[in-house]
């Protein structure tokens, strides 16, 4: 064997054995196995605990979405309901249907909530102003009167968009109120393709009156309350984006403040040791003094 293979071994051979590592060297890795492995391991895992309470926190927001705008549906029907019993109780003290009528007529120009008031002495013809009315995209409300009439009052769905809506106008989640024949009345974020998919997910046994968590999509909660007073029912959806966006902001609040106690904790231990390595080495050179 000739001594350039030699060399070539002892080269390989040296690369090969475990180097001695310095006492700082040493100090360094036993930082990085003690503090950093320890604390990225507790961010993974308080990562992920962070995911799934953020994800219920979606879901019990959008309980609470669906249970605002429920209310604000009762609200709406409550009091419009009460306006026309009011009217209906003044149209007693009217003696002719032309006089009855013309007072409909100043109490729609007065108020423009109503998009249109009728006095119909049919429950035929006020269920045919309200299939009318729905496919013309308006909400119908009839109230019947003493004299075995009807009065019908129309209201536009802007106007109930408006009305529902209003407290929840910076709410990014898509809200969708559909009559009883499963008609889009009132939405909130409009999207074809989410609203459609919001309605493809519906069960088949429906629950009434009580907001249930629907569909099984992991990472977008819906939501569905069917009233039965008014008969409407109304979808919460919160969209896959929203989750992301969501998960993702708490996520790297979560990354900033484990990886600020990191560096706290490493810059702690860095200086005690790097002050330990230094009385060390002194201690080390004392020794080798005395020695000599």
């Amino acid at each position: 064997m000739n001594k350039n293979t030699l060399r070539k071994l002892n080269k390989i051979r040296k690369l090969i054995q475990p180097k001695r590592l310095k006492i700082a060297e040493q100090i360094l890795i036993v930082l990085f196995i003690a503090v950093l492995i320890p604390m990225i391991v507790s961010g993974i895992v308080i990562n992920n605990i962070n995911k799934h309470a953020m994800r219920r926190q979606l879901t019990e927001s959008a309980e609470l979405v669906a249970n605002v705008v429920s209310n604000e549906v009762d609200i709406f029907a409550r009091t419009a309901t009460n306006e026309l019993e009011q009217i209906s109780i003044a149209l007693n003290y009217f003696p002719s249907q032309e006089s009855k009528k013309a007072y409909i007529k100043t109490i729609q120009n007065t108020f423009a909530s109503y998009d249109d008031l009728k006095l119909v002495s049919k429950e035929e013809d006020a269920e045919r102003l309200d299939v009318e009315n729905k496919a013309n995209n308006k909400f119908t409300i009839t109230v019947p009167t003493k004299d075995n009439q009807y009065l019908v009052a129309t209201f536009r769905n802007e106007d109930l968009n408006e009305h529902l809506f209003k407290s929840l106008e910076d709410n990014a989640r898509q809200i969708y109120v559909l009559d009883s024949t499963g008609k889009l009345i009132a939405s909130h974020k409009f999207s074809e393709e989410i609203y459609k998919q919001s309605v493809d997910l519906i069960p088949e046994k429906i629950t009434d009156n009580n907001v249930v968590i629907y569909g099984d999509l992991k990472d977008q909660p819906l939501a569905y309350i069917h009233k039965t007073k008014p008969d409407v029912m109304i979808l919460v959806n919160t969209t896959e984006k929203i989750t992301r966006n969501t998960i993702n902001d708490s996520r790297i609040k979560l990354l900033m403040a484990v990886f600020a106690s990191a560096l706290s904790i490493f810059i702690v231990v860095a200086l005690y040791i790097y002050f330990m390595y230094i009385n060390i080495r002194q201690l080390f050179k004392g020794i080798m003094a005395m020695s000599k």
